[in-house]
Formats: C-alpha cells, sequence, structure tokens
C-alpha cells in the first residue's frame, strides 16, 4: 500500500514541494504551467515559458503539432508524432486500465483540497478532472 501512496497518490500531491520552495524563493522566480497547456497546438504556452526564461519570442506551433518526446511508454530520445500520440489516447479510454467510478471518485475526493491549495499558492488553476 506504501508503494501505491507514495507512487500513484504522493507524486501527484504538486502542493507539497511546492510549498517548501515559495518561502525561500520570490515569487516571480517560479513559473508555474499545466502540462494540459502543451496540448495546445499554437505553441504559445511553450512561447509565455520561453519569455519566462528570458528567451526571445519564438513560434513553437510548427514544433507541437509534429509531435513529442517521453510520451507514451516511449523513451526521450523517441520521437513520437500526433498521430501515434492520439491513437494511444483513443486506446486508453477504452482499455482496461480505467479505474473503477467509486475508487476514481474517492481519489478525486482525497486529492480536491490538495489541488485546491495548489492553485491558491500558484495563482493558476489547472483543468484537472
Amino acid at each position: 500500500m506504501h508503494q501505491l501512496t507514495s507512487n500513484l497518490i504522493g507524486r501527484g500531491l504538486y502542493v507539497f514541494p511546492l510549498e517548501w520552495w515559495y518561502p525561500f524563493f520570490p515569487k516571480d522566480d517560479m513559473y508555474f504551467f499545466c502540462t494540459e497547456d502543451l496540448k495546445d497546438l499554437s505553441g504559445e504556452p511553450m512561447n509565455r515559458l520561453g519569455l519566462f526564461l528570458g528567451l526571445p519570442s519564438y513560434n513553437f506551433s510548427d514544433v507541437v503539432s509534429q509531435g513529442a518526446y517521453n510520451v507514451g511508454g516511449h523513451k526521450m530520445h523517441e520521437f513520437v508524432s500526433m498521430d501515434v500520440i492520439n491513437v494511444t489516447k483513443l486506446k486508453k479510454r477504452g482499455g482496461d486500465d480505467e479505474l473503477p467510478p467509486d475508487l476514481k471518485r474517492e481519489l478525486r475526493e482525497f486529492v480536491t483540497p490538495f489541488n485546491e491549495r495548489l492553485f491558491e499558492l500558484t495563482g493558476k488553476r489547472c483543468n484537472w478532472q
């Protein structure tokens, strides 16, 4: 049970490490974004991250629309096209790895207060369901 808690649940409670970092570093020196933002094929979320890091503005739309690395069980050095990513998502939706509804509801109820603390701390709300 400990492994389940630390690996599946504990790693998803993002507020805890950030609550340690925020008192020591100015909030303006940290950039928080939701990984779901990276699905925006306009590339604008990547551009905003680059601007935060002091890089010149760049149109990432061609790059992000091509695909990604380290996705769906592929290793970091393997490029995965958007077509493969979309097919993998469709397979997962109908696959056996879907959680039973009662367990999904219980997990959501458990993580919701921690996510609310995270959103309050960062001033950014992610669309997690």
